[in-house]
C-alpha cells in the first residue's frame, strides 16, 4: 500500500504545472478497500524551491506570499505600502531604536541546478539617512550552499541616496545548485538612519546579445568618428558606446530585449529608433547621418526703432544640406535712449556724493522766495528700463508740515 501512495504522489507531482517563479502545492489522497483515506500534503517551502525567474515587487503587501524569512528575527523589517519604485517596497526602519543590530530579510531557496551561466540579481535600493555619526549598512549577500558571500555592501557614509537600480552577476555563487539571497541591515545605532528601502528584486538567467555596425555620412559614405550610441530599456538600463576612427561601434553583453537606440553627433541630425537585441546573437545595424547646412542672408541686420512704431526687415534662411534644419533667433539691442523730464518746481541744490541726488528741503524761503521743492519736483529713474517714478513731497494730509527729504537716483549701465 505504501507503494501505491508513492506512485499516486509521483503522478500528482508530474501533472502539476509549475509556472516560472511559483511552486507546485498539491494534496494527494489515496484509498484502498478497508483502509482509511490518507492525505499527504506538500507544505509550501518544505520540499520544493523557487524556480527561476523569480520576481518580487511586494504587490502582495506581505513577506509570506513568496516565503521570505528573517534571520534571526523580523525586527524592523516591514512592507511599506506608500513608498517604493513604485510603491510598495520592503523597508527596514530605525524604530524601535536598535544598538549593534544585525537583521536579515532572507529569500526562500532558489533552484538554479539547471543553469550554468549568467545568473543575475537585480534590485532597486534607496536610503533615507538621518546622521553620519555611526556606520549603518545594508549588505546584499548570496548563500552558495556553504557560506554567505558578499555581493555589495551599502552604507550611510555618504548620506541619503535616491532610488538606484543595481544588477550583479552571481553565477559563481548560484549556478548549478540551490541558493538564497538576503538583505542584511546592520549597524551601531538604528537611530541614525530613517529607512532602507528595497524593491523590484529579480533573479533570473540573463540572456545577452550584441549589437555592432558602422556610422557614415549620407553625403559621401565617409566614416563618422565620435558619434555616441545609447541603448535604453526600462528594465535593463542603458548601454553607451562611441564610434572610433573608421566609424565602427560595438556594444557587447546587452541583455536581450527591445531598446530605444539614440545616435548623436554634433552637427548632424539625431537618429532615434527601436532595436531588438537577440540572445546569443550579434545584431548588425549600420547608420548614415544627415546634416543640415544653414545660410542666412543678410548675415546681420541693424535696425533703428522709433518709440511707438514698428520697423520690419526681411532676411532669408536656407538649408542646403541633406537633413532637416531646426533653428531659432533672437534680437539683441545694444542701445537704450532715456529722456529725463525737466523739474517743474524750485528746489535748493546742495552738495551730494556720487550716486546720491542732492537734498531737497520743503518750504525754504530765501529773500521772500520759496526755494523748497514743490509738487512733483524729483524724479527717480532707472537707465536699465527707462521707468519713471514721481515723488510728490507735498504731504496731502499734513500739507503745512516741514520735512527734509533725500532722493536717490540709481544708474545702471548695460
Amino acid at each position: 500500500m505504501k507503494k501505491l501512495y508513492a506512485i499516486l504522489f509521483l503522478l500528482c507531482m508530474l501533472s502539476c504545472a509549475v509556472m516560472a517563479g511559483n511552486r507546485c502545492n498539491s494534496q494527494v489522497s489515496a484509498s484502498s478497500p478497508g483502509i482509511n483515506v490518507s492525505t499527504l500534503p506538500i507544505i509550501p517551502g518544505s520540499r520544493d524551491s523557487i524556480i527561476l525567474p523569480f520576481y518580487e515587487d511586494w504587490a502582495a503587501g506581505n513577506f509570506e506570499t513568496n516565503n521570505w524569512s528573517f534571520d534571526p528575527a523580523q525586527s524592523n523589517w516591514s512592507v511599506n505600502t506608500t513608498t517604493g519604485n513604485p510603491a510598495p517596497s520592503a523597508q527596514f526602519g530605525w524604530s524601535p531604536q536598535l544598538s549593534n543590530y544585525n537583521f536579515a530579510l532572507v529569500s526562500d531557496t532558489i533552484d538554479a541546478t539547471a543553469i550554468m551561466d549568467n545568473v543575475t540579481l537585480k534590485f532597486d535600493i534607496n536610503l533615507d539617512n538621518f546622521s553620519y555619526s555611526t556606520l549603518e549598512g545594508l549588505a546584499v549577500e548570496v548563500f552558495d550552499g556553504t557560506t554567505w558571500q558578499m555581493v555589495h555592501d551599502y552604507t550611510n557614509s555618504n548620506g541619503s541616496f535616491n532610488w538606484i537600480s543595481e544588477s550583479y552577476n552571481i553565477t559563481q555563487w548560484a549556478a548549478g545548485h540551490t541558493f538564497k539571497v538576503r538583505f542584511r541591515a546592520y549597524g551601531a545605532d538604528s537611530y541614525n538612519i530613517n529607512y532602507w528601502y528595497v524593491d523590484n528584486i529579480k533573479i533570473y538567467q540573463q540572456v545577452i546579445g550584441n549589437i555592432a555596425g558602422t556610422v557614415t555620412k549620407l553625403s559621401d559614405n565617409t566614416p563618422v568618428a565620435g558619434a555616441t550610441i545609447t541603448m535604453t530599456n526600462a528594465l535593463s538600463g542603458s548601454y553607451t558606446t562611441t564610434t572610433i576612427a573608421d566609424g565602427t561601434y560595438a556594444i557587447n553583453g546587452i541583455e536581450a530585449g527591445i531598446y530605444t537606440l539614440t545616435l548623436e553627433k554634433e552637427g548632424y541630425n539625431v537618429i532615434s529608433e527601436e532595436d531588438t537585441v537577440i540572445g546569443n546573437q550579434t545584431v548588425t545595424r549600420n547608420y548614415q547621418l544627415t546634416a543640415p547646412t544653414i545660410a542666412v542672408d543678410p548675415d546681420s541686420l541693424t535696425v533703428t526703432v522709433t518709440v511707438g512704431q514698428t520697423t520690419t526687415r526681411d532676411l532669408t534662411i536656407t538649408n542646403s544640406g541633406n537633413g532637416p534644419l531646426a533653428w531659432s533667433g533672437h534680437l539683441q539691442s545694444n542701445k537704450k535712449q532715456v529722456s529725463i523730464p525737466a523739474s517743474n518746481g524750485n528746489f535748493e541744490h546742495t552738495a551730494a556724493n556720487l550716486g546720491i541726488a542732492p537734498m531737497a528741503k520743503k518750504n525754504v524761503v530765501v529773500d521772500g522766495t520759496n526755494k523748497g521743492a514743490k509738487g512733483s519736483t524729483a524724479y527717480g529713474f532707472d537707465v536699465n528700463n527707462g521707468a519713471f517714478m514721481s515723488f510728490d513731497v507735498d504731504d496731502p494730509i499734513q500739507s503745512n508740515n516741514d520735512c527734509e527729504c533725500t532722493y536717490y537716483s540709481f544708474w545702471r549701465y548695460l
